[in-house]
């Protein structure tokens, strides 16, 4: 499928670190708040791809992923700024790389949030209207219907968040092309 996605790619290959993860509903450090996978990403370029698989049906009312509808370049858009104000703060390779960083928090909330520490997890925001009216451009969270089995792929740079309905799990496949530079 990944080929099929990215017939340009000579050779995919799979990330080693692969993910199961659970969201429980009102559980802040569980949960997994608004954000682009190549925020956990940066040691390689914005182009891979995440297949997100729910392990059991998720229909719109039991929670699930959601998409920022069109939100690749406001993705690759947050990672330039994000890069921008990486290198403006000294921070080292190893310190940009590093989705757990103070520069996160700049990015989303600016240099007077910067010692609150509004999202220690890394992620672009935890408040998705708060996201969505800062950010969002007028775009809609979409939502899907989703069944066990169903394989979701999206773009590293693409926003989505998971709802916190009801419990669920999944698991979260990456790839990258072998050279790792995507094109």
């Amino acid at each position: 499928m990944v080929h099929r996605l990215q017939p340009h790619w000579t050779t995919p290959i799979i990330f080693r670190r692969q993910m199961y993860r659970a969201n429980v509903p009102n559980a802040t450090k569980t949960t997994t708040g608004v954000h682009y996978d190549q925020i956990f990403l940066r040691g390689g370029p914005a182009t891979s791809l995440t297949a997100w698989l729910p392990i059991g049906d998720c229909t719109p009312a039991q929670g699930g992923l959601m998409y920022l509808e069109d939100s690749k370049t406001l993705g690759e858009e947050l990672e330039r700024e994000f890069t921008n104000k990486a290198k403006q703060g000294g921070l080292t390779e190893d310190e940009t790389r590093s989705a757990f960083n103070r520069n996160v928090r700049v990015l989303c909330f600016g240099k007077e949030m910067l010692k609150r520490q509004m999202i220690p997890t890394g992620m672009a925001a935890k408040d998705l209207a708060q996201f969505t009216k800062e950010r969002g451009g007028g775009r809609k969270w979409l939502i899907g219907d989703f069944q066990a089995g169903d394989a979701v792929f999206h773009h590293s740079c693409k926003g989505c968040l998971a709802s916190e309905a009801e419990i669920d799990i999944r698991y979260d496949s990456r790839w990258r092309c072998e050279s790792g530079s995507g094109e």
